[in-house]
């Protein structure tokens, strides 16, 4: 499936003959690197309208920010991003869960978003959604 937007083209993933959706995912999300996340976040909410700010190089900055700080002017949303990869290798550490706890009892609107999330669209449904989650909702580990 493609989604067009402003100037981008973003590309859904074509499942191969003979593997199941369901499977051919759950791979395509346990290979995607936590870079190649960013890169397709930050292209797709660029296209969207959303101003991004992301670290590029966290070591001299305290530890627990999310990576993604996305603004979106015109829908008046503010919303903190972590990505992390799929599976064990991708575990929240003790400073993000802090900061991201921190972020929600001020009322921000925080999540951690997977491969997963790219792959069954629902990154791009809260891009597009002006209305999301409520900051209180319950971050997925």
């Amino acid at each position: 499936m493609v989604t067009r937007t402003r100037r981008t083209t973003v590309r859904r993933p074509v499942v191969p003959v003979g593997l199941s959706r369901e499977k051919y995912l759950r791979q395509a999300a346990r290979d995607m690197m936590e870079d190649v996340l960013q890169a397709n976040v930050r292209r797709l909410a660029a296209a969207m309208g959303w101003r991004v700010h992301c670290w590029y190089n966290s070591r001299k900055s305290p530890p627990g920010f999310p990576d993604l700080t996305l603004i979106h002017t015109g829908q008046g949303r503010i919303m903190f991003r972590e990505l992390k990869r799929s599976g064990s290798r991708g575990v929240i550490s003790e400073a993000q869960a802090a900061c991201m706890a921190d972020l929600a009892a001020v009322g921000m609107d925080v999540k951690v978003w997977r491969p997963e999330d790219w792959l069954d669209g629902t990154i791009e449904a809260e891009l597009s959604s002006p209305g999301t989650a409520p900051a209180s909702a319950p971050m997925r580990e």
